[in-house]
């Protein structure tokens, strides 16, 4: 016995020092890039940082390296598994696990106290969302070193206790853009140019504003790893934040909180919280915060989705460097407050020292603040490595805590659910828009919600439902998720004195996505009995129905669909068929048609118009029909493809990614046009239509400004690019802003119409992202397809009144507000401001028209009940009075 003993310890000696040769066949991260992470002006390239976590797997027994997926631009996105060698061969069944917690349908109490007992927590750190956020990237590289390496107590009682799943950065894209632009500009004058364009392709910043709904590649990866593959426990967010301020936020996070987010959720990310909070100050670093700034209130973000799935989201912000460039910051002394101001009237120097902190008073949050010095990028990396190994012993030491809290509070939403108020949202199958309805379903899918579908007919809350209506039943564990995103939002703001500002929210205050995307979508109350089947959400099957072989066949598509758009864009781009939009109701074989109904007659060259059309159909999931088409005059639109040009300027506009990434998927083809294209004229001989996304008079005139801006990216269209805007639209072009640059068509153009809400203080408007009710002018081409009410999204958005109504300019409001107040989900301030006002408008300049839309009608790809307007906007541009044949 002794002898085998013997034989066991030797070969474990022999599985050590392999194990160890085999990490220490890895270099540093200092040796491997040549500098040493964070030193001044230096950064890791994304292909480095990938390489060195392939090289990481090789060589230690405890990571495993995955690609995910390719990003939008493809590049690989990564995961690293990492956990004691122990717990890597058993990750199966540690996966598997965690679905049972994560669905304990059938779980009883005593199998879920083994899981606790014999399972490492999971924790899940993602990266640099933002790329200009570069820290946490780079700091990466010396966290795997050590987990791969590290052969003391410490880190193998975390290897032992936890799975951590680790993201070196969610948005790789960016890196690459980022990292590069950095590189080709450092030890020159032009250091600190900043980024001329997005650093995602799409979204730019907003990448972290797409979280339930999902329209982008990389954060459908990052939900994969949430709701399908892992149901971590705990979920970290690094990011950074401003250069002047604390050093350091860390939860527990401010208020308000929101009702549907569990209180045992919020007291583990406090915990969670506190051990970084403990950490860092036990360290010796000074200037960390928590309780300040970001709120428990949002949704959008990926680690905030996770509170209601009942798992713990936790955000860190790290003050900013310049990119790998030092911030200098006056100092000031404890208690002093700073007068100093930023400068006005134009961009602030970054080469120059920031103003003195002002917030130097020490509290209980906030006991050691920051008084300014020089701030590096090795003092990001030096502050990122405390909390995430804090974060890390944190969760090890809580494993078993940490997961019966998930598993407790999924059974109490399974029991909640079933008790009803509500029990459950029915969603009809005959909607508006079928296509949005779908969209809803397919995001909450993924999302993890269990979506059912009625095999017969059904009553609940005395309704009657056919069978096919959709059921979300809030028996079950993410009810808090779907819950949150169907009902309406009620924001609690403060009451403030007369004429004070109200605080401002975090981010929004309401999202509720059957208001903001068209869809019925009915709350249910009290228990019912239902035939339900499991359901997985899917596009509408598109088709071709009616009787597309008669002597005379038209094919209709219906206008309420967004998806007719798409399909309209396929057939504009042919040679053998019309399309028309009818400008009057009609009536066919009984079936009356409102107008704005697509009619498409194929041309004498059509050789198969039903196997061309069937096709489309099929592809951009509508349902079209094929007529007999009577012998009538029926007055219409005739369309053709129109020639669209996105403006693009140099200051990386997030919502002209979104209006860009929206018109792609839609099928629109465009040219993106900048500064120079508009200052260069002649745009009628190349353009119908030209867009501007949301964006101020000012950045639009003028760009990024200062000597320190690359040359080629200064500036914005200048009075040149207005003659040439004016030029364009009295010639016969259309122009279409969003948002703020309304003001500057306004100004520019000397248009009949006033922004109501320009320069109303926020004292007496206020309304920081909201859904609101709008009355629609279905009449109207831009009309065409909407109902007569719907919801639409309004941040802070102009708003418009006619003040010469009889002039040539012959303004028509399309979008009013009611009288009453408009507020469907969220808040607002001084809702009286917007009443009956004009939310958009068309009116004419000459030869051609302004289309003004105050309110964000495509605001990050989530209101699909007001893309339309948009659409109908680019299709009329180059529509002509007809009548169809």
């Amino acid at each position: 016995m002794r002898d085998r003993f013997r034989v066991l310890v030797a070969a474990f000696v022999v599985l050590c020092l392999a194990g160890a040769a085999a990490a220490q066949s890895l270099p540093t991260p200092e040796q491997y890039l040549g500098f040493r992470v964070g030193t001044d002006r230096k950064l890791a390239t994304w292909d480095q940082v990938v390489r060195y976590m392939q090289l990481a797997a090789q060589a230690s027994d405890r990571i495993r390296y995955e690609e995910l997926g390719k990003s939008t631009l493809g590049h690989p996105f990564i995961l690293l598994t990492i956990s004691s060698p122990q717990n890597l061969a058993r990750l199966e069944e540690i996966r598997a696990d965690q679905r049972r917690l994560a669905y304990p349908y059938e779980l009883d109490e005593s199998a879920a106290e083994a899981i606790f007992r014999r399972n490492p927590a999971v924790v899940l750190i993602t990266l640099t969302i933002h790329s200009t956020e570069v820290a946490a990237t780079q700091m990466s590289l010396e966290l795997v070193y050590r987990l791969a390496t590290e052969q003391s107590e410490y880190v193998e009682d975390i290897l032992n206790k936890v799975v951590f799943l680790l993201a070196p950065s969610v948005n790789p894209d960016g890196q690459v853009l980022v990292v590069d632009w950095y590189n080709r500009n450092v030890g020159t004058e032009y250091e600190y140019s900043p980024l001329p364009w997005l650093y995602h392709k799409y979204t730019g910043h907003d990448n972290n504003r797409d979280a339930y709904m999902l329209t982008q590649v990389e954060t459908r990866l990052v939900t994969k790893i949430l709701y399908e593959d892992w149901f971590p426990l705990v979920f970290l967010d690094e990011h950074q934040m401003g250069s002047s301020g604390a050093r350091l936020f860390v939860p527990p996070f401010a208020d308000p909180i929101n009702p549907n987010i569990e209180p045992a959720v919020m007291a583990a990310a406090n915990l969670l919280g506190m051990y970084m909070f403990h950490k860092t100050y036990a360290a010796g670093l000074t200037g960390v915060q928590y309780g300040e700034r970001f709120t428990w209130w949002w949704q959008g973000s990926a680690k905030n989705g996770a509170w209601y799935h009942n798992m713990v989201g936790l955000l860190t912000e790290m003050a900013s460097a310049w990119l790998a460039s030092p911030v200098e910051q006056r100092r000031t002394r404890l208690y002093q407050l700073s007068r100093e101001e930023e400068p006005s009237g134009g961009p602030r120097d970054p080469r120059e020292p920031l103003p003195p902190p002002r917030d130097t008073w020490a509290r209980t949050n906030y006991p050691r603040p920051w008084l300014g010095g020089t701030w590096r990028l090795r003092d990001i990396v030096d502050y990122e490595l405390v909390l995430t190994w804090a974060l890390l012993e944190g969760v090890a030491a809580n494993r078993e805590m940490l997961q019966r809290n998930f598993y407790t509070l999924n059974r109490k939403a399974i029991e909640t659910g079933r008790k009803g108020n509500p029990f459950a949202w029915v969603f009809p199958p005959e909607q508006h828009d079928p296509g949005a309805a779908a969209k809803l379903l397919e995001v909450l899918g993924l999302a993890g919600i269990e979506i059912y579908r009625a095999a017969a007919e059904f009553t609940a809350d005395g309704q009657k439902f056919p069978a096919g209506s959709y059921v979300i039943p809030m028996a079950q564990p993410f009810r808090n998720y779907a819950k949150d995103l169907l009902e309406p939002q009620s924001y609690p703001m403060r009451p403030v004195r007369a004429g004070e500002t109200p605080e401002r929210p975090y981010d929004v205050t309401g999202w509720t996505l059957p208001y903001q995307m068209g869809v019925t979508a009915i709350r249910i109350d009290r228990p019912f009995d239902a035939s339900l089947e499991r359901f997985v959400p899917a596009p509408p099957a598109g088709a071709l129905v009616g009787n597309p072989r008669a002597r005379n066949v038209a094919f209709l598509l219906p206008h309420e669909w967004n998806a007719s758009a798409h399909a309209v864009n396929r057939l504009l781009a042919r040679n053998d068929v019309e399309v028309y939009w009818a400008a009057q109701s009609f009536q066919i074989a009984g079936q009356q048609y409102p107008e704005g109904t697509i009619v498409v007659r194929p041309t004498k060259s059509a050789r198969d118009p039903a196997a061309i059309l069937e096709h489309i159909a099929r592809e951009t999931h509508v349902r079209i029909t094929a007529v007999e088409w009577p012998q009538t005059t029926l007055n219409a639109w005739r369309l053709r493809a129109p020639r669209i040009a996105l403006y693009q300027p140099w200051t990386a506009n997030m919502d002209e990614g979104w209006t860009r990434w929206l018109l792609e998927q839609y099928g629109f083809p465009y040219t993106t046009v900048h500064n120079a294209d508009l200052r260069a004229g002649n745009l009628r001989a190349r353009f119908d239509v030209i867009v501007f996304a949301d964006q101020s008079k000012n950045s639009i005139l003028n760009g990024n400004r200062g000597e320190w801006i690359r040359p080629e990216y200064r500036g914005g269209i200048g009075e040149a690019g207005v003659r040439a805007l004016d030029e364009f639209v009295r010639t016969g072009g259309t122009l279409v802003t969003l948002g703020e640059a309304a003001d500057l068509a306004i100004d520019a153009l000397g248009l009949p119409v006033r922004n109501v809400l320009r320069n109303v203080p926020a004292s007496q408007f206020f309304c920081p992202g909201a859904v609101l009710e709008i009355l629609v002018d279905n009449r109207h081409p831009l009309g065409y397809g909407m109902p007569e009410r719907t919801g639409s999204y309004f941040r802070n958005s102009p708003a418009f009144e006619l003040v010469a109504p009889f002039t040539a300019s012959e303004p028509r409001a399309v979008v009013r507000y009611p009288t009453e107040n408009p507020l469907k989900s969220g808040w607002i301030g001084g809702p009286e401001h917007l009443s009956n006002r004009i939310g958009a408008l068309e009116v004419r300049h000459g030869s051609g028209r302004v289309i003004l839309f105050g309110f964000p009608v495509q605001w990050r790809a989530q209101p699909h009940a007001t893309f339309k307007l948009l659409f109908n906007a680019l299709h009329w541009s180059a529509a002509t009075t007809a009548t169809v044949p």
